[in-house]
């Protein structure tokens, strides 16, 4: 039963989320790249609180890929984004981004079904223990939260970019 109420919570959650990208909505740059520094950095305490990035070589070793596969797929996500500016105000809004939330939602999906898949979720009290972990998978769980991360500081650089583009069109600062 509280599975059920979880997973109707998270679908909740992802259609309200999807409803909002749909929307057409102000570009607000600064709130993008504090939303970004938050994602990652609680994203980072993640990794190394729980040990994962550390526990395998072959964590760190793919992280730098992982971070180059996020960024690289996170500025390509971002395209799907319609900018305009409003003439009446001067402000920059968007519409749009469900292609690049799509993608993230998906990339959180399969870090925790590999994450599930490896052990990670294992009881203390079970006779497994958290040493039962797969360590390939533990390792590829670590890189797709790094690939996440890439894809919120995408995101963060691709508004900036956009916002000061249009700034510099206008040949003034964007109401």
């Amino acid at each position: 039963m509280q599975t059920a109420v979880t997973g109707g919570i998270v679908l909740l959650l992802v259609a309200f989320a999807l409803y909002r990208r749909m929307r057409a909505q102000p570009v607000r740059p600064q709130r993008a790249v504090v939303l970004s520094v938050i994602v990652v950095v609680l994203s980072a305490f993640s990794l190394v609180g729980a040990n994962r990035i550390t526990a395998h070589p072959l964590a760190l070793v793919l992280a730098l890929p992982a971070l180059g596969v996020g960024l690289g797929g996170g500025l390509l996500l971002m395209q799907s984004i319609h900018f305009w500016r409003d003439e009446a105000t001067g402000a920059l809004w968007m519409k749009g981004g469900v292609v690049y939330l799509a993608a993230w939602l998906a990339t959180v999906a399969l870090r925790q079904v590999v994450a599930y898949a490896s052990g990670a979720y294992t009881r203390h009290g079970t006779s497994a223990g958290l040493h039962a972990v797969n360590p390939a998978l533990a390792t590829l769980s670590a890189d797709l939260v790094i690939v996440s991360m890439g894809l919120w500081v995408a995101r963060a650089i691709a508004l900036m970019r956009t916002y000061r583009a249009y700034e510099r069109a206008a040949g003034q600062p964007l109401g």
